[in-house]
């Protein structure tokens, strides 16, 4: 971190002061934010529709599984993780709950502009069609109209030319909306949509004699299960095109704008040879197709979302051609004989199209919640790679992890080492720049290779790994939680992909892995710490206890431990609420010769001092969180905790790191060893204060921290397991505020600083001998203030910097 650095020159002297990185402040931002870098609810989830406004070029898509429509800002060329700037559906970024209001959607299927520049969205769940004003103005803008229903607060499906059951599709010729009603097993043809009144019926309808039928049927005028619907234009002639999911087709009906009310013929039909024939053997090729979905045209060309097939087709003038007319291209696959579901590059499971002014097509995929856009659709050669990926998920690192379990750091080499208890393994990355800059890992451990992620009980495999420990001698151990047992790996820095353990503890050999309360064995660890004498101590979180084995590194496979607490015997598991007793402890630190405890389910830190000499069943020293050892009230004040699950790490100054899952924050306690029982906090991280409540996917909150380490820069690094990411926060710079002469020739000098924190300056005039100058101070209310009683005379530099109390 770059210091701050002030000059000024006083009387006869010339003076520098610098100040170097300290604690911490609270409610400050994290400076990086890995995995995750969008909420979950400012990610896609299920993406069904996509549409793009003529005029803004901005991008709408219907995150059906959100129950909500995102707008994007306008896409000019390769735009890597465009953010959505506002939701249509919900009152604000953060809910996803469905509702039948003026401001809620349940499950959205598509969305499409009419001429005039409404947007249309079909609100599936809820049995009506919207309509949106002005849906490119503000952050949630609200519906103008609704078709379907009479209002906005009924959802009932109905029939007749005012009901709707399902809609899924929509397409508009000018200011005329068809929608496809799937449930009722029709289209509905809505005349100049915008100027009608809520709930005002249909002009006409496709696939149904009358608008009171509902029937199925195999025929040139009527649906199994229509799912698209589009529109093409060859010459003055206009055809609808609807696709009909279960008969494996798609139905052309010519000059749909002027016919009416019912009873309307097909008169071209794709997919099958005729109007009675059903054939779908699961032959891919270019004129069969398998779940036919959403369709889009763009002048004379029709493109449709062939689902079953993970590919999009394109015909070219259709409406013209022969009945069972081959398609032109294929998008999503190599060839027309290709249907499975691709690479990072193919198509997933294509659910919308739409194809674009400027000879874009857009296709939205909710296998992999993403939409891909194609530029010049129409000039693609086969087999060709889509130009732009809209996918907000924010990951920055390839084959991204499911941060959140454990994090570690090598005192020596500097790698970071995080759990992904998900996928069953532990990623090595080389340096704190790499992890940042989002790199790929250089190393995984627990699986073979970075795409394995099933669980195992060999001595290459994990099940769901949480904490880690690093010693200095290049020792990383996990726990291997899902597995009951606590795995080490030698020469951890530079070992490849899949190493064998060269420890296992918790079990009687690998292949094993059933939890038990006996001696040399584990249930459910999730707590490590390691001292530099190789004295490992382990949360055996689910036996309610904590296990020691001297010199670890030379045990044998399940060895027995050689000491405990939280228990009165070596094989007891119950929890308890005492001095001496634990309920699912889950964090561990050692500093200074002390072994804190994060005793979880009782809500609170325990403090055993001089731990090394300590015999079975101690009694803590200390505790934090609660005002003695017999309480476990849950509280998020600043003398409270709520824990349930979380992690422990001490800095060098004494301070005290704690992660409240439950409490969604971290706090920390400066001279931590010097608290009083229930002491209170000093600072909290991922909350605006204590007792505070608020929540955002953002820089300055945290979800649920199960992991935090120190770096040797003093930066605090946690892993977010709610919100799958890691965040790091950098101790903040002392701001220098004043300084001056004052009596008696002192220098004073003025900084804003951390809260309790003890700082120290130091005096040289010559920037190689420092001593210390004055006493040290302590900051009160994050304003400090520091005198040097007995300046010298000349240049003198001072710099500025924290110390232990």
């Amino acid at each position: 971190m770059k210091k701050s650095t002030l000059r000024l020159s006083l009387a006869a002297c010339a003076l520098t002061v610098s100040t170097a990185p300290g604690g911490f402040q609270t409610h400050q931002p994290a400076e990086v934010i890995l995995g995750n870098l969008y909420a979950p609810t400012q990610a896609l989830y299920y993406p069904m529709g996509i549409t793009v406004d003529p005029v803004t070029k901005k991008i709408f898509v219907c995150d059906t599984g959100s129950n909500r429509i995102l707008r994007f800002p306008a896409a000019a060329g390769v735009t890597p993780k465009l953010h959505p700037e506002a939701v249509l559906g919900q009152e604000n970024m953060i809910d996803r709950s469905s509702g039948t209001t003026k401001h809620h959607l349940d499950s959205p299927q598509a969305v499409v502009f009419d001429a005039a520049g409404h947007l249309w969205v079909s609100d599936s769940a809820n049995n009506r069609v919207l309509r949106y004003d002005n849906p490119s103005v503000g952050e949630t803008p609200a519906p103008s109209g609704v078709l379907g229903r009479p209002d906005f607060v009924t959802s009932q499906h109905g029939l007749g030319a005012a009901g709707m059951w399902k809609p899924s599709s929509m397409a508009c010729s000018g200011t005329t909306l068809y929608v496809v009603d799937e449930s009722n097993k029709r289209v509905l043809r809505f005349d100049n949509a915008a100027a009608k009144a809520n709930g005002a019926p249909a002009q006409a309808v496709f696939g149904q004699a009358d608008f009171n039928s509902g029937v199925s049927g195999l025929t040139a005028k009527n649906f199994s299960v229509p799912g698209g619907v589009a529109l093409t234009t060859e010459g003055s002639s206009t055809t609808l095109w609807v696709s009909d999911v279960d008969n494996a087709r798609v139905l052309g009906f010519p000059n749909p704008n002027a016919g009416g009310p019912a009873g309307a013929t097909a008169t071209r039909v794709l997919g099958q040879a005729d109007f009675t024939t059903k054939a779908n053997n699961g032959f891919v090729g270019a004129g069969n197709l398998f779940w036919p979905g959403q369709l889009t045209a763009s002048g004379n060309s029709l493109y449709l979302a062939d689902t079953g097939f993970f590919r999009v087709l394109r015909w070219d003038s259709p409406g013209s051609g022969q009945n069972n007319q081959l398609a032109a291209m294929v998008y999503g696959q190599s060839d027309f004989s290709s249907g499975k579901a691709g690479t990072a590059t193919g198509a997933g499971n294509v659910r919308g199209v739409f194809a674009d002014g400027d000879g874009a097509l857009w296709v939205t995929d909710i296998q992999k919640n993403r939409v891909v856009r194609y530029d010049q659709a129409r000039q693609k050669p086969m087999d060709s790679d889509f130009d732009f990926v809209l996918a907000p998920e924010g990951n920055d690192i390839q084959d991204p992890p499911s941060f959140g379990s454990g994090l570690a750091i090598d005192p020596v080499s500097g790698k970071v080492y995080v759990s992904d208890a998900p996928k069953n393994r532990v990623l090595r990355f080389s340096s704190y720049a790499v992890l940042v800059a989002g790199y790929r890992p250089e190393a995984v451990f627990g699986q073979t290779d970075f795409a394995g992620k099933d669980p195992g009980v060999q001595s290459t495999r994990m099940n769901a790994p949480t904490a880690l420990a690093c010693d200095s001698n290049d020792q990383l151990w996990v726990a291997d939680t899902g597995n009951n047992r606590v795995l080490r790996f030698t020469n951890a820095s530079t070992r490849s992909n899949g190493p064998v353990s060269g420890t296992l503890l918790g079990q009687l050999a690998y292949g094993l892995g059933g939890s038990s309360a006996g001696a040399g064995r584990m249930n459910a660890p999730r707590g490590l710490a390691v001292d530099g004498q190789g004295t490992l101590w382990v949360a055996d979180s689910g036996n309610n206890r904590l296990l020691r084995f001297n010199l670890a590194p030379f045990k044998a496979n399940g060895a027995v431990p050689d000491g405990y607490q939280g228990q009165a015997t070596a094989t007891a598991s119950a929890p308890g609420l005492t001095s001496r007793n634990l309920n699912l402890p889950t964090g561990l630190t050692l500093n200074a010769g002390r072994l804190w405890v994060l005793d979880g389910g009782n809500n609170r830190v325990l403090r055993f001092d001089s731990i090394a000499g300590r015999s079975n069943f101690a009694a803590a020293d200390g505790v934090l969180g609660q005002p003695g050892f017999i309480t476990k009230t849950a509280g998020s004040g600043a003398a409270e905790m709520s824990v349930g699950e979380g992690c422990l790490v001490v800095d060098s100054f004494g301070r005290l790191y704690v992660s409240e899952r439950d409490n969604r924050r971290i706090t920390w306690f400066n001279a931590a060893a010097g608290k009083t029982n229930g002491g209170m906090a000093n600072g909290v991280l991922g909350r605006s204060g204590f007792g505070a409540t608020d929540d955002s996917w953002d820089h300055l909150h945290v979800g649920k921290v199960t992991g935090i380490a120190m770096d040797p820069r003093g930066s605090l690094w946690a892993a977010d397991s709610l919100r799958n990411r890691v965040l790091r926060f950098s101790p903040v710079t002392p701001a220098v505020t004043a300084c001056e002469m004052g009596a008696n020739n002192h220098f004073n000098m003025t900084f804003k600083s951390t809260t309790g924190a003890f700082y120290q300056a130091e005096r040289s005039a010559d920037l190689k001998t420092w001593t210390p100058s004055g006493a040290k101070v302590q900051a009160i209310g994050e304003i400090a203030v520091w005198s040097d009683p007995a300046l010298a005379s000349g240049k003198q530099f001072y710099r500025l910097r924290e110390v232990a109390p």
